[in-house]
Order: structure tokens, then sequence, then C-alpha cells
């Protein structure tokens, strides 16, 4: 065990990863949520998708939030009974673009004068990880939009198995660009 994980407060791995998941997660609704809102017709389910997923992100986010004041004590942070839970409250009512006020969003000065030292060091070998998590996953995935090109040039023949083969293309592609934007962002 090396001296850093010693000296961190129990948990404190599984708070940050969690709240990479809920920027992860804060990203992905955006582009969901930038996609109705550049005029495409929207279906009643996907509305419905839509407002469940950002009443369950508000909800993680509340409870996160909760955790940061035990994690982060010196910290000052809006307290979450202080801002209205009101629809049309922007800070409150969007939870796609709350920010999360991680450890590494703060200079170096504030992290010592908040000792945010040991969560800043947890926090970046998580975002390590992921990041070659993510490299591994867009290179399997160019790797299988490569194979499924290269099945279609080869075996391919008619237009029904043109297209279907040209979909599945297309969705590889569309998976490579969506993890290759959340890299870009993590």
């Amino acid at each position: 065990m090396d001296l850093v994980a010693s000296k961190a407060p129990s948990g404190a791995a599984q708070f940050l990863k969690t709240a990479l998941q809920l920027e992860q997660r804060q990203l992905v609704l955006q582009a969901r949520l930038g996609r109705h809102n550049d005029g495409n017709d929207i279906s009643a389910t996907e509305s419905a998708s839509l407002e469940s997923e950002c009443r369950s992100l508000r909800h993680d986010l509340d409870k996160w939030h909760r955790q940061q004041v035990t994690f982060m004590p010196k910290v000052e942070l809006p307290d979450a009974e202080e801002v209205k839970d009101d629809e049309d409250d922007e800070m409150h009512g969007q939870p796609e673009s709350e920010a999360l006020v991680l450890p590494s969003d703060f200079s170096s000065g504030k992290r010592k004068m908040f000792a945010l030292e040991i969560l800043t060091s947890f926090e970046k070998r998580i975002q390590i990880g992921l990041t070659h998590n993510l490299l591994s996953a867009i290179k399997e995935s160019l790797g299988h939009q490569g194979a499924f090109l290269s099945d279609k040039t080869k075996h391919v023949r008619g237009q029904k198995d043109n297209m279907r083969a040209q979909k599945m293309i297309q969705n590889a592609a569309e998976h490579s660009r969506s993890l290759t934007q959340r890299y870009n962002h993590n």
C-alpha cells in the first residue's frame, strides 16, 4: 500500500469514481438534449426517458453533494437545503450542466489550503485509468468498424444486404465517435 492510499479517508476512491461517473452521465445527457434541441422530432417515450434521466441525475447529484461535505469539509459549497428545487431555477434545474467541484478544479494553492492533495492524487489516478480504458475501447471500436467495412466489401451483394451492412458500419462509427467524445472530455 502506498503512502497516499494510507492517508486517504475511507471511501475516497469510490467517492471520486462516483463523481467521474456523474460527469459522464452529464455529458451523455447533454448530447441527448442537444440532439433534441437541434429541432429533431422526439417521441413521447424518448421525452419521458430524458425527463426520467434528468430526475435520476438530479437525485444522484444531490446525494453526491451531501457526501462531498464529508470528503471536502474545508471547501465552502452551497448547502443543498438552501438551493430551491424548482424547475425554473437555472442552477438547480439543469443537472446536465451543474459543476461538481472536484479537487482538480482548484489551483494547487487552494488544494493545499483546503487539504485536497490526497483526493487530487486519487482523482488523477482514476482519470488515468479511465483514459486507458477509453483508448482501448476506441481501438476496439475502430477495429469493429474496419471489420464491418471489410466484410461488406467481400461478402455483401444486393441492396437489402448492402443497406443492412451499411447500418452496422454507421452504428460502429457512431459508437467510435461517442467514445472519442468521452475521451476528449476526460
